[in-house]
C-alpha cells in the first residue's frame, strides 16, 4: 500500500508523543509488589553548609544553610531516592496528588518529590525575603514564578512526565528540588529509613530504575509474579 506524500506531510507536522503508545489503566486483580532498600555504603561525606554573604540575606536565610544532599538513616540507609517501572504501558490507573513545595530557612521542603501527571504543586514561601522559583525540565522552562513575600502561595499543574527540576534565581544559588512525574502510578521515593515499595504492579518482566541527585542512575531486572513479592536491595557508594 502506497502512502500518500500529503499523509507523509501531515504525520511529520505531528509532536513525536502523537505518533506513540502511552500508558493505558486498567484494572489489575492480580498486582504483585517491588520492595527493597537503598544503603549508602563507604564512608558518608561529611557535607559543609552553605554560606550566605549577603547580609541583606542573612535575616532570612541565617548565616549558613544545611547541605541536604545526603539525608543518610541508621546503618546508612539512604532517603531522596526515587525508584521506578521504566517504559510500563499499562497498569492501575495514576494517582494524581497535591503537592507542596515550601520555602522555608531558605531552602526547599521537602527537597524531592514523585507524582504522577495531573498532580496539582502548591509552592509557599514562608521566607521574609525574596525567592524565585524556577522549575526547569531539561531545557525547558516549566514555570518561573517570583515570590517576594512572606505567605505568598502559587499553584501550578504537573502536565507532562519527566524530572523537574527546581532552583532560585534570586541569589540563592543552592536552593534546589526535584519533582519526578510520571505518566504511571509505580514509584517510590525513599525516606531516612531508605525502604521503598510499589504495590499492585501487573505480573510481568520489568525494567526498574532507581535515581538519586549525587549518584549515576541504576538499572535492574525484575520479574513479578501474581500477588508476589520481587526484592531489589540498592546500595551507592
Amino acid at each position: 500500500m502506497k502512502i500518500r506524500p500529503s499523509l507523509i506531510a501531515l504525520l511529520s507536522m505531528l509532536p513525536l508523543g502523537a505518533l506513540l503508545v502511552g500508558y493505558t489503566a486498567q484494572p489489575v486483580t492480580n498486582g504483585g509488589t517491588i520492595q527493597g532498600s537503598v544503603h549508602l555504603t563507604g564512608a558518608v561525606p561529611r557535607l559543609q553548609p552553605y554560606p550566605v554573604t549577603d547580609a541583606t540575606q542573612q535575616g532570612a536565610c541565617t548565616a549558613s544553610v544545611a547541605n541536604e544532599e545526603l539525608v543518610v538513616g541508621p546503618g546508612g540507609t539512604l532517603g531522596n531516592a526515587v525508584v521506578w517501572i521504566d517504559g510500563i504501558t499499562s497498569g492501575a490507573p495514576t494517582r494524581p496528588a497535591e503537592l507542596t513545595l515550601d520555602q522555608r530557612g531558605c531552602r526547599y521542603t521537602p527537597r524531592v518529590q514523585a507524582a504522577s501527571v495531573g498532580s496539582q504543586l502548591t509552592v509557599i514561601s514562608s521566607d521574609a525575603t525574596l525567592h524565585n522559583v524556577h522549575a526547569r525540565d531539561g531545557a525547558r522552562s516549566v514555570f518561573n514564578i517570583a515570590m517576594p513575600a512572606k505567605g505568598m502561595r502559587v499553584r501550578r499543574p504537573l502536565q507532562r512526565p519527566g524530572m523537574v527540576e527546581v532552583k532560585c534565581d534570586a541569589g540563592h544559588t543552592w536552593m534546589h528540588a526535584w519533582i519526578h512525574v510520571f505518566d504511571h502510578p509505580y514509584f517510590a521515593v525513599t525516606a531516612a529509613d531508605g525502604r521503598f515499595r510499589i504495590p499492585n504492579v501487573p505480573p510481568g518482566h520489568y525494567t526498574v530504575k532507581i535515581w538519586h541527585e549525587r549518584y549515576p542512575v541504576q538499572t535492574h531486572q525484575l520479574d513479578v509474579s501474581a500477588a508476589g513479592t520481587a526484592t531489589w536491595d540498592v546500595s551507592f557508594h
